[in-house]
Parts: structure tokens; C-alpha cells; sequence
């Protein structure tokens, strides 16, 4: 199945700058696994959305799905 995904908070430098590609996944991925693909670690990501609504990371993927990736906000 083919997702489109975002990457959003400077995350990109784990898709050598790309923010938006599209990926091949094996059915039953689920919106973490896309995460584990493209190599980001646990601590770097706040969520994930799907379709703009966050999900849990076991949320499964269905074709075509898109999935944002967030980055932690800091603030003061």
C-alpha cells in the first residue's frame, strides 16, 4: 500500500531535507511503523496524524492514507 507522509519540526534532517514523500508499506502498518521506517527515534516524534487527526501509534494505515509526522514544541 502507498501512504504520503509529513514531516514536520525539523525533522526533516531524517529525510535529508525532504519534507513530504510518499512510501510503500506493507499492509498492517500501522502509523509508528512509518516512524521506524524512516529512521526517527521515539524521543524525537510528539505524534503522529492521520488524515490530520492524531492517532495512537498502533493506528493502522489504510492505502493512500497521509501521515504527519510532529516533532516535540518547546517554548518559554
Amino acid at each position: 500500500m502507498t501512504v504520503g507522509v509529513r514531516i514536520f519540526g525539523g525533522l526533516q534532517r531524517f529525510t535529508r531535507g525532504v519534507a513530504e514523500l510518499t512510501l510503500d508499506m506493507n499492509p498492517g502498518a500501522t502509523a509508528w511503523d512509518v516512524v521506524i521506517r524512516l529512521g526517527i527515534p521515539d524521543n524525537e516524534v510528539w505524534f503522529a496524524a492521520v488524515g490530520g487527526v492524531r492517532v495512537p501509534r498502533e493506528h493502522l494505515l489504510k492505502d493512500h492514507d497521509r501521515v504527519d509526522i510532529f516533532a516535540p514544541v518547546g517554548g518559554g
